[in-house]
């Protein structure tokens, strides 16, 4: 096994709400072109036409939020923001996570100090705990009900022995 540190900030990551998968990441697998092609009632990500229980065709989008996107440029770029993929924000712990992948052999099970995300296993491509890269690793601890329930008593413990630190003097 190989051990590596979190920095805060992504410890942080892990802590927040939502789980975002851009387009670059490689946690899920992607449909190819031809696939695309072949299947003729799929166009334009999720439209599909349908025949309507009283016959005739209509047109459904199934685009997640198409009908409650704000217009303000604000809320734009703050999303952006709040979406950039993960390893854009931590590009050397992305480094050190596919090394390691690498390094013990292809395929990994993610565990923090007290307990692995089994609880997210139906997030991973493969329905299990093996992970083939780092975005996998990434998604199944950000995923994890068990993985932020010992990051929150990890960080309510290091705000208690912060609090009772003996204040030093400069």
């Amino acid at each position: 096994s190989i051990v590596l540190p979190l920095p805060h900030e992504f410890v942080s990551f892990l802590l927040a709400d939502g789980v975002f998968v851009g387009d670059a990441s490689n946690a899920l697998p992607k449909r190819s072109e031809a696939e695309d092609s072949e299947d003729d009632d799929v166009q334009g990500g999720w439209a599909r036409d349908y025949t309507g229980p009283r016959g005739g065709s209509n047109r459904v989008s199934m685009t997640p939020g198409a009908d409650q996107q704000d217009s303000s440029s604000d809320s734009s770029e703050e999303e952006e923001g709040e979406q950039q993929d993960w390893f854009e924000r931590f590009p050397d712990l992305h480094r050190s996570i596919e090394a390691a992948v690498q390094e013990l052999g292809g395929q990994v099970v993610p565990k923090l100090n007290w307990s692995c995300p089994s609880d997210a296993t139906w997030v991973n491509p493969l329905s299990s705990l093996a992970c083939t890269n780092a975005d996998q690793v990434v998604l199944m601890l950000k995923s994890s009900d068990r993985i932020a329930h010992d990051l929150e008593l990890l960080s309510t413990a290091a705000a208690a022995t912060q609090a009772e630190a003996p204040a030093t003097a400069a």
